[in-house]
């Protein structure tokens, strides 16, 4: 361990207000301890001759360790010097030394270096190192720890309390509870313990002849030595209906929305939108939202609960997947705001419409519409929502031809990619019943291949490829087996 030296050669600081009555002060100085004269001082540059009150720079180097008397007198304009104004000072040269053995000791002092020494250059904390007996009694002790530095010379002990107790487990022979007011120790209502070893922690607590309000409530255990511990406590509310259930729905009308509270037991209500408080009502109205976030807090004295939708002015903003084959029956997903419960989903191209065989309802932000294609025409269809104010999404599903789709007797299938949008890898489900030698390429949206491979397909598995190497944007999955094939478009 290195040694360290503090030397104080310092600079002392000091603030001397002093004022002439009839006469302008023009020289001030300062000596220590001894007088050399007057005139014969260190020099004090005076600011202000009116009103002296200047931080005046005294040097104490050279002074030994110990008290020494500072000295300070001033000349006016007759040339007339004052008497010196004597004040104390106390300068010390410390040195920091190395420590270079440590001990401790409990209760009572054994004599210095008797203790119990500790180990200085373990990398354990000296406190890490002090052990505890296994004859300490329960009660109130003293740790006491001294150093030793390199010039022989022991520190003062610095003192600990220290509390010990028991703490073996002991098991629960009985409990108690009691409301607000202790009736005393053992005379509180039980709580039923037929098995404490195999008690759970729940038991039954009786509310009843309480009052509407705040309450305590308090709970203490008694252990196998017949000792109580002390109580614990938990505050309760007792309200008369159960705490407040936030929920509401939304109406869209003009192109705001109207959200009401559908929730239960409420007495006070905070909307937000977007972190942003917009409301106190019951009902709150939002100006063409655009995919915010809206928030009901709901609250009675009893409890607080808070619902959150994305609201956004209807509008049909995706649809997922949005590549599915031109036959058989393929699910969509319908992603925007404001669908209606009473919505029906159609797509359309060059004036052909399908109508969706069935359709969902989730929420006002997503439907779930099934259709049975009978090979219609590939390509991109235009999606709608119908209801009130139809919604349409142009171009946003593409019907594709299944591979192998010419020879049912093949029955070779690839079901839609997963996830889509993503931002890593992407799996896409095969089921081929005649193995297949298949070309699988990548391209952009430009048409560039930024990958591709060939794969011999057989049986059920799934083809596995990742695009987070690759910017943002879209990407086509294009799949070749002889003169059939299939592509998928996924977005980045």
């Amino acid at each position: 361990m290195k040694i360290k030296s503090i030397f104080l050669i310092g600079i002392i600081f000091l603030l001397t207000s002093l004022s002439a009555i009839s006469q302008n002060i023009v020289s001030g100085e300062y000596f220590w301890d001894v007088d050399p004269g007057v005139g014969n001082g260190t020099l004090i540059e005076l600011v202000d001759s009116e009103n002296i009150v200047a931080n005046t720079s005294i040097q104490a180097t050279g002074l030994t360790s110990g008290l020494h008397k500072l000295h300070i007198r001033l000349k006016d304009e007759a040339d007339v010097w004052s008497h010196y104004n004597t004040t104390l000072v106390m300068v010390t040269n410390e040195i920091i030394y190395e420590i270079e053995e440590a001990e401790y000791f409990w209760d009572t002092d054994p004599g210095v270096g008797n203790g119990t020494s500790i180990d200085v250059n373990s990398s354990a904390s000296i406190v890490g190192q002090v052990s505890i007996s296994d004859n300490m009694s329960e009660g109130i002790h003293y740790l006491h720890i001294r150093v030793r530095d390199s010039q022989n010379v022991w520190s003062h002990y610095n003192r600990l309390l220290v509390i010990f107790q028991d703490n073996s487990l002991k098991e629960i022979v009985s409990m108690e509870y009691f409301w607000d007011t202790d009736p005393g120790v053992g005379n509180a209502t039980a709580v039923d313990l037929t098995d404490a070893i195999t008690f759970d922690g729940e038991a039954s607590i009786s509310t009843a002849g309480l009052s509407l309000g705040a309450h305590n409530l308090y709970i203490r255990i008694l252990d196998e030595t017949n000792v109580w511990s002390h109580y614990k406590l938990v505050a309760f509310t007792i309200c008369e209906t159960f705490g407040a259930t936030a929920s509401f729905e939304t109406i869209y009308s003009g192109g705001d929305i109207v959200a009401t509270n559908t929730g239960e037991f409420a007495t006070s209500y905070s909307w937000t939108l977007d972190d942003t408080e917009i409301g106190t009502a019951n009902t709150v109205t939002v100006d063409a939202p655009t995919g915010q976030e809206l928030c009901l807090i709901a609250s009675n004295s009893c409890g607080t609960s808070t619902y959150c939708e994305i609201v956004g002015a209807p509008e049909l903003i995706s649809v997922n997947p949005n590549s599915v084959p031109n036959n058989l029956t393929q699910t969509i997903e319908c992603i925007g705001f404001g669908f209606e419960e009473t919505a029906s989903v159609e797509i359309e191209k060059d004036g052909e419409i399908i109508q969706a065989s069935s359709v969902t309802f989730n929420s006002p932000q997503s439907l779930t519409a099934t259709f049975n294609f009978n090979f219609e025409t590939i390509g991109l269809w235009n999606v709608s929502v119908v209801q009130e104010s139809t919604l349409t999404l142009p171009e946003a599903l593409e019907l594709t031809t299944w591979i192998g789709i010419a020879e049912n007797t093949m029955k070779n299938s690839l079901s839609d990619p997963y996830p889509n949008p993503t931002t890593d890898e992407v799996q896409i489900p095969y089921s081929f019943s005649i193995a297949s030698n298949t070309e699988i390429t990548i391209t952009n949206e430009l048409g560039k291949i930024i990958e591709s491979r060939n794969a011999v397909l057989s049986g059920n598995g799934t083809v596995r490829f990742s695009l987070k190497n690759y910017a943002s944007g879209v990407y086509f999955v294009h799949f070749k087996s002889g003169d059939d094939s299939r592509s998928f478009k996924i977005v980045r």
